[in-house]
């Protein structure tokens, strides 16, 4: 199976190129497989704010024993981000540990 590419928006921003990842790519070059994976984990799993002062916010919440995901996340993502914990009474656990992040504007 072959799959065709479309032709390039003339106007769209340059793409990174091999030669130009010298230096570190840009934030969520799609290019980059660390960047794909957290693109495609935020849109399945993720949660867009839309609030006032909220705009862009972006959060995630997993069991806190996928908290090294949160934190690989956090390395990715060029602004400042936080990670919390909590503790919660779920339909399935009587005590459910989770933890959230990387929250970022």
């Amino acid at each position: 199976m072959s799959f065709l590419m479309a032709d390039r928006e003339p106007n769209a921003l340059p793409c990174a190129t091999d030669e130009s990842r010298s230096t570190a790519p840009a934030f969520m070059d799609l290019e980059v497989p660390d960047y794909a994976y957290m693109f495609g984990f935020l849109q399945a799993d993720g949660h867009l704010s839309k609030g006032t002062g909220q705009k862009g916010r972006v959060s995630v919440e997993l069991s806190a024993r996928d908290v090294g995901i949160l934190r690989e996340f956090q390395r990715l993502t060029p602004y400042n981000s936080s990670i919390t914990g909590r503790t919660r009474t779920t339909n399935f656990a009587a005590s459910h540990e989770s933890s959230s992040g990387p929250c970022a504007p």
